[in-house]
């Protein structure tokens, strides 16, 4: 335990560690402005319903984009638990390294997951079906939001305390 809190004091004290902070800030930030200004949620659909159904029906759903950040991501945290075994070495790469390795694996399913659900409210046959799919819709962004605030929240009170 003693070698964990020296990782956090070490981290703590390291610029980059509070960069990566202030990059996780902007991340939920933007998270923020896209749960109230969502085009979805307001009504403002850009998407087509033909287009949205082609989307919804595709074998591969998801872009390369994701594929590619998150297997940045699990190497980053995988990367990074290895760099914290290191006794000789200094922690703070490895920690931030997993700490943003961890947030990118958790928090891109998410989003998929929101635009999956933005192309189930275009498609939504009827009032109903429409408004509990935007309900649906509206829980994954804040589910999201919940994610990437935890995520934040937890690492400003282990990099302030220590």
């Amino acid at each position: 335990m003693n070698s964990f809190i020296d990782i956090l004091q070490r981290a703590g004290s390291a610029p980059a560690a509070w960069i990566v902070l202030g990059l996780l800030g902007v991340w939920t930030a933007v998270s923020l402005y896209r749960l109230f200004r969502c085009p979805i949620v307001n009504a403002n659909a850009r998407v087509t319903q033909e287009e949205a159904r082609r989307r919804i029906g595709a074998k591969i759903r998801h872009p390369l984009s994701f594929l590619v950040l998150m297997l940045i991501g699990m190497v980053m945290a995988i990367i990074g638990l290895f760099d914290l075994s290191k006794p000789d070495q200094d922690p703070t790469l490895g920690f931030l390294m997993l700490v943003t390795g961890l947030f990118l694996t958790s928090t891109l399913p998410v989003r998929e997951r929101i635009k999956d659900a933005e192309y189930k409210v275009v498609t939504a046959a009827g009032d109903d079906a429409k408004s509990a799919q935007v309900l649906a819709l509206r829980r994954e962004h804040r589910q999201l939001l919940a994610y990437e605030l935890g995520i934040l929240v937890l690492l400003s009170v282990a990099l302030i305390m220590f």
